[in-house]
């Protein structure tokens, strides 16, 4: 039963959905526990699987967004960290590619 696969409110939605349609193909992005205790990023899929006996299931895609999540989020600290300094200075700034042309 979905209630066993639940482990937040945002999880039970997912599986209610599902539930309601069996012919549902179902995506969203969720924090999962990993076994060593850490959270991770997934990207979630099911699909319906029906088998010719009458049988219903579901496959159970998950992708690992870790990473790719970090990343962005180092990013996002790099780029502000670099405008609150560009913001702060009182000296003019001129920026110039690698051919000398300038860039800003």
């Amino acid at each position: 039963p979905p209630a066993v696969l639940c482990g937040s409110l945002e999880d039970e939605a997912f599986w209610q959905g599902a539930e309601r349609d069996p012919f549902a193909r179902i995506r969203s992005d969720t924090v999962l526990t990993h076994s060593d205790g850490q959270p991770r990023w997934v990207s979630r899929s099911i699909s319906p699987v029906h088998t010719p006996d009458g049988g219903r299931y579901w496959l159970v895609l998950l992708h690992d967004q870790t990473r790719r999540r970090r990343a962005e989020a180092e990013r996002e600290t790099l780029l502000a960290e670099l405008r609150a300094t560009l913001e702060s200075t009182a000296d003019g700034i001129l920026v110039v590619d690698l051919a000398g042309r300038v860039r800003s």
